[in-house]
């Protein structure tokens, strides 16, 4: 009875334990699935998760088709009925004042023309305040005091400047203006060429360049306040003796501000600069090769003086561990002989090999600085400038340019910083648009309405049609007409187009070959435009073509005396290609080559023939031996074949052959 119980005893805790074991197997299955479920969810649902039912797709659908139905086309309605003189297209992802400036003032020029047809032109100021850019600042103008002259829109900031432009006007155009204010800064990176380039700058805007390092070294701390006012009174002083052009006016800050609390420092004083001018090298190659050539004695000593201690401390270390190593006193004195002839050796040849290293160094180099311990200091400058200038970059709140010096000489820099200083007062090109179609159809047809009314005619349908069809026949083309500018001044060839492909630049209308060429224009268009002088056409060239007889070459040579240019025979000169390998002519495939000679020729040959047969003989053999040594390659075999069998040459070829009479003197 007692072994029954306590095996019915056992038996109930052992199922007891293994509930308990299957409930823990349980619970941590579960927490395994949660786990599992949670991981799921993260990366699947996690956004979907966030949504806010507003953003969901059937929500917005319903909201867009909403605004459709009811706010979208009474709005459309609205502006059918509106005057298109007012209406400008925005994006509201924009602020105000990053809306197009240029579509503000040709919406302008329609307003109060003078004459049907003559809207106003947008003068090089733009929305600059001629009168505030004569006194040596840029401030935008405001519309309500806009001024016509000389069939030009002028926008002036205030009533004072508006009341001295009408008194004379004259006085605010008159060149050099418009000019930018020279009140600029520029900074970089050590070695970067900003010196350089400030004076650079300074001689051609004739302004003063402010060396900050130079002002403060006496007084950093104490004379902060009037480090500041000298700076703002150098422009003051320019411009009262503006009247004397030898004045220098403007000023230009060499590496100053360079962080932002001197930044913070000239805004608080208000006197910031108009542009600022950041040098940077992205990788840091061309600013570390300079600063390298201005150290190159002390860096080549230092690493001449760190290899020197390595090789000093290796050649210890070996004799170290030979003398550790020795067994007997024989094998002593004879490494230590060996090693000091070693020694002897090395260290006579040592002073040559370090010379050597140290003088051949940057020719080894990539880059062309030795990348080692010895420029740690230099890379350390160059990070702390771009950390600071990134800081600086964010709280910018004047209009500032990042220049890249790498592969640059001065020279092209100063042109770069040129253009984006006179940008703001220079012509503006657009692609020709459906808009402007349609001003040049409504300017036309207010033309043809105010001629009939001085006729006093009537109303002519065959006049409106005519009037319609000289649109395009009537616009005021550019400098090439309707030829392409752009291949113009890039391949000196004259090439016609259409009015498909056309831009628009000072009010002129050109046309060009392709999309290409008008994506290059609208990026530079007075490159393509004549500027002091008209342009200069193309060298003349004349084609003559015929079948053979017809007087080609004749009246050819005849029209190139004339009007003296080269006469160019197209056949002959492949001709001359082949001869001056093949020592032989082709024939032409219309030659007509005769059957039997004449008897006076043929025995003239004969005689010659039995005369000198073995020179002939010889003379015969040593021609064949080079016709078969001669090999032509594929071009001119291409062209042997033209010649004898007539068979068109290849465009290759032909780009090969004809491309020297188009980009090569004397042909140009």
């Amino acid at each position: 009875m007692k072994v029954s119980k306590s095996a019915e005893l056992y038996k109930k805790r052992k199922d007891s334990m293994d509930e308990e074991v299957e409930e823990e197997l349980h619970t941590n299955k579960t927490r395994f699935c949660l786990q599992a479920t949670e991981k799921e969810l993260r990366k699947d649902a996690i956004d979907q998760m966030v949504w806010t039912p507003e953003n969901l797709v059937r929500n917005a659908l319903r909201r867009i088709n909403m605004y459709k139905d009811t706010v979208l086309r009474p709005l459309e309605n609205y502006i059918v009925d509106h005057n298109p003189l007012y209406l400008l297209e925005l994006d509201g992802n924009n602020t105000p004042e990053e809306l197009n400036l240029e579509d503000l003032l040709r919406i302008m020029s329609s307003c109060e023309v003078v004459a049907p047809g003559f809207r106003w032109r947008r003068s090089r100021w733009g929305r600059t305040c001629p009168v505030a850019l004569k006194e040596g600042n840029v401030i935008p103008g405001k519309p309500g005091f806009c001024v016509g002259f000389q069939g030009k829109l002028y926008i002036l900031s205030s009533h004072e400047a508006y009341l001295k432009f009408i008194a004379s006007p004259r006085w605010y155009l008159m060149p050099p203006m418009p000019r930018p204010p020279c009140r600029v800064a520029i900074i970089g990176p050590p070695k970067a060429g900003k010196t350089t380039l400030c004076k650079l700058l300074a001689q051609h805007y004739n302004t003063l360049v402010l060396d900050m390092e130079e002002l403060v070294k006496p007084v950093l701390m104490k004379l902060e306040q009037e480090r500041l006012e000298k700076i703002k009174g150098e422009p003051t002083q320019a411009e009262e003796a503006d009247t004397d052009n030898k004045v220098k006016t403007g000023w230009i800050l060499d590496n100053f501000p360079s962080n932002f609390s001197q930044m913070d420092a000239l805004k608080q004083a208000d006197i910031l600069p108009d542009m600022l001018f950041c040098l940077t090298n992205s990788d840091g190659n061309e600013v570390l090769k300079r600063l390298y050539k201005m150290n190159k004695e002390n860096s080549d000593k230092a690493i001449k003086k760190t290899s020197q201690e390595e090789k000093s401390e290796n050649e210890n270390n070996e004799k170290v561990l030979v003398s550790e190593g020795l067994s007997n006193l024989e094998t002593f004195v004879e490494q230590t002989n060996e090693n000091s002839q070693q020694f002897d050796i090395t260290s006579s040849a040592h002073p040559g090999i370090s010379e050597k290293e140290a003088l051949e160094l940057p020719d080894y180099c990539e880059f062309g600085y030795p990348d080692g311990p010895e420029m740690n200091d230099y890379k350390l400058q160059l990070e702390q400038f771009m950390t600071e200038w990134e800081q600086m970059q964010s709280a910018l709140t004047l209009t500032h340019s990042v220049l890249e010096i790498a592969k640059k000489c001065p020279e092209d820099l100063l042109q770069e910083m040129i253009l984006e200083m006179e940008k703001p007062f220079q012509y503006i090109s657009w692609e020709v648009s459906s808009v402007d179609q349609e001003e040049e159809a409504e300017d036309y047809e207010a033309l043809a309405e105010l001629e009939r009314a001085e006729e006093g005619s009537s109303d002519n349908d065959a006049a409106e049609e005519e009037n319609e069809g000289d649109i395009t026949s009537r616009r005021l083309l550019g400098d090439t007409h309707h030829f392409c500018p752009v291949a113009l001044k890039i391949h000196n060839i004259l090439w016609p187009c259409t009015d498909e492909i056309a831009a628009k630049y000072r009010e002129k209308t050109y046309y060009f070959s392709n999309t290409e060429a008008r994506d290059t224009f609208l990026q530079n268009p007075a490159q393509f435009v004549a500027q002091t002088e008209p342009l200069k056409p193309p060298a003349l060239r004349i084609f003559s073509l015929g079948p053979r007889g017809s007087g080609k070459t004749t009246h050819g040579e005849w029209l190139a005396q004339q009007l003296g240019l080269f006469h160019i025979q197209f056949r002959e000169q492949l001709q001359m290609l082949i001869m001056a390998k093949a020592k032989k002519r082709v024939p032409y495939q219309d030659e007509v080559e005769p059957s039997e000679m004449a008897r006076e020729d043929l025995e003239v040959l004969i005689k010659e023939a039995m005369g000198e047969q073995e020179k002939t003989e010889d003379s015969s053999n040593s021609m064949d031996d080079m016709e078969q040594k001669v090999e032509l390659t594929a071009e001119e075999m291409a062209i042997k074949a033209y010649l004898s069998d007539g068979e068109p040459l290849t465009p290759v070829i032909l780009n090969m052959l004809l491309t020297p009479y188009w980009k090569q003197e004397p042909y140009m």
